[in-house]
């Protein structure tokens, strides 16, 4: 690793213009089944100077290690000296795949009879709304309807629908369970992570999970 170490070395903070070596922020730089995995302490920076942070480190990197199997996590010291409490799981946590996704023929995602997309390239222009107002007034209808919410960066469906504490668990088949809410089904990717926590994804491997929201979740009729 003292290789990686010294590829890293030069790597700066974007808050402070100082590197994470002088700031001692390195945490952990390690080799884990085939998987280079590195962690930093946050402090003090945004969600835009992370996944600044977390570029550069990929950039250095990847002529030696493919980019799917370098995993970048940020680490907060005041978040770790926090009271930790202990529960018993009720049921398995449903499973998120990180890998690069496979693109296969064209298929029918089961038992669902008409898909609705909400798009737009430009962001903060209400998609999300749309959907949840669409959603809920076709529910209300009579439909049986399910969401997508295909916002990796920025996920506000469970905002919405005020359910950002949830979740998703997984079924005896190992499909994720939507999460339910007023008889409305939905799987959000901000059900997956903690509010706040940098998404450094790229293409490939957003659309495997997009993917198993499609066909890995148990959507029922």
């Amino acid at each position: 690793m003292e290789q990686v170490r010294e590829k890293l070395s030069d790597i700066v903070n974007p808050n402070s213009g100082k590197t994470l070596l002088e700031e001692k922020r390195w945490k952990s730089i390690q080799e884990e089944s085939g998987k280079l995995k590195i962690s930093y302490l946050s402090e003090g920076m945004n969600s835009a100077q992370k996944r600044n942070l977390e570029d550069q480190i990929i950039s250095k990197l990847e002529s030696d290690w493919s980019e799917e199997n370098i995993v970048v996590k940020p680490y907060s010291q005041e978040a770790s000296n926090q009271p930790q409490t202990k529960e018993q799981p009720q049921s398995k946590p449903a499973p998120l795949k990180t890998g690069h996704g496979q693109i296969g023929p064209k298929k029918r995602v089961p038992s669902i009879k008409n898909i609705i997309a909400i798009s737009s390239c430009k962001g903060g222009v209400g998609k999300s709304t749309v959907t949840t107002n669409l959603a809920v007034s076709l529910k209300n209808a009579g439909y049986k309807v399910g969401v997508i919410d295909a916002d990796i960066y920025g996920p506000s469906i469970p905002h919405l629908l005020g359910a950002t504490k949830q979740k998703p668990i997984a079924d005896d088949n190992n499909k994720i369970l939507p999460i339910e809410i007023n008889g409305l089904k939905f799987i959000s990717f901000g059900l997956f992570i903690d509010e706040g926590e940098p998404v450094i994804w790229r293409g490939p491997m957003l659309g495997g999970v997009l993917n198993q929201f499609l066909f890995d979740t148990n959507w029922g009729e």
